[in-house]
């Protein structure tokens, strides 16, 4: 097996892991009353889906072209970017009105976290092999 090809199945498995991240919980002031895992803020903002479906299909594309692998890059980082912009607006509609980190580490959990170190990795981890078929 090809270093490329490697650093594709290992980011493959890491984009796998950042979806199983969306069945645990995501955020919640408390767990009985105000519940919310990845599904549930998907279904406000379904980048997080798009970027998963897209990263799965684009990583797994027999020809690698430039614009291939910027494409996936772009989709692989949605991922992240939608995460953290979760993170930060995910009470302000309807719980404090306005944003607050503190806030928003003190009632993050485990799944959130999971998403997005996850996802983050597999960003981290396909830049080299972008850069290895630019040249």
């Amino acid at each position: 097996m090809s270093k490329d090809s490697m650093l594709r199945w290992i980011t493959g498995v890491l984009v796998g892991i950042s979806l199983l991240g969306l069945f645990f919980p995501w955020f919640y002031f408390n767990a009985d009353v105000d519940y919310s895992n990845g599904w549930r803020w998907m279904a406000a903002v379904p980048t997080v889906l798009i970027g998963i479906v897209a990263g799965f299909i684009l990583l797994w594309q027999k020809r690698r072209s430039k614009k291939i692998n910027l494409l996936t890059l772009a989709a692989l980082l949605i991922i992240p970017l939608s995460c953290m912009y979760g993170f930060f607006t995910w009470h302000v509609p309807t719980v404090t009105g306005e944003i607050s980190f503190q806030t928003s580490f003190e009632h993050t959990h485990f799944g959130f976290y999971l998403t997005m170190i996850s996802s983050l990795l597999a960003v981290v981890l396909y830049l080299p092999t972008m850069k290895q078929i630019q040249q």
